[in-house]
């Protein structure tokens, strides 16, 4: 067998048990029509009996006629109000087990676009965002690099400028050009010894 559907069962069982409820009380309106009938005809047969008796007899009668008349009247309305109430039920059940038109839109499909359409912005906008720094990022790099440069060319020129104006280096310089000039003169004197080297 293939898959049951529940609604299906569940409808067939309201069905069921709805009809059963109206069937009961039209047996239970015939049984209470059937017993007047006899009561009637117990009336009829009763011919004998005094004519007093008789008027009450048809007044009781008449009494319970109305009683079942009655009786059947809410019945009536009942099963007419289980009726309306079976197809407000059986249209209930239509509308729940129908399944959406191509062409119609309802909140699960708007809600579905709605978030599909906001990951796709938030992708783009990453996307972007990261091409972005990454661009940023190299030209930083860059920036950083040649004003470090500059900077450091600066300052050290400027240092180099304010050794020669205090005369820091003057005695460096001196000694370097003595080193070079007397390299190979003084054989049995270290190279790297500035004491005995001659001073201008």
């Amino acid at each position: 067998m293939g898959k049951v559907n529940c609604t299906n069962i569940y409808r067939v069982i309201l069905l069921m048990a709805l009809v059963c409820m109206g069937t009961a009380q039209t047996v239970r309106a015939q049984d209470i029509t059937g017993s007047n009938s006899k009561i009637s005809v117990q009336a009829k047969s009763s011919d004998s009996v005094p004519k007093k008796e008789q008027i009450d007899n048809s007044q009781i009668l008449d009494a319970q006629k109305e009683i079942v008349d009655e009786r059947i009247k809410n019945l009536e309305s009942t099963i007419f109000g289980q009726k309306e109430l079976i197809e407000k039920l059986e249209w209930k059940l239509d509308s729940l087990n129908k399944k959406p038109e191509t062409g119609e839109m309802n909140f699960s499909i708007w809600s579905s676009i709605l978030l599909g359409s906001v990951a796709v912005i938030v992708t783009v906008l990453g996307v972007g965002i990261a091409i972005l720094s990454f661009i940023g990022y190299r030209e930083l790099i860059q920036k950083g690099t040649e004003s470090a440069k500059l900077i450091a060319a600066e300052r050290t020129k400027l240092e180099f400028d304010q050794f020669i104006a205090d005369g820091k280096l003057d005695a460096v310089i001196a000694e370097g050009i003595n080193r070079i000039v007397y390299r190979g003169i003084a054989s049995g004197q270290n190279d790297d010894d500035g004491d005995n080297a001659p001073n201008n």
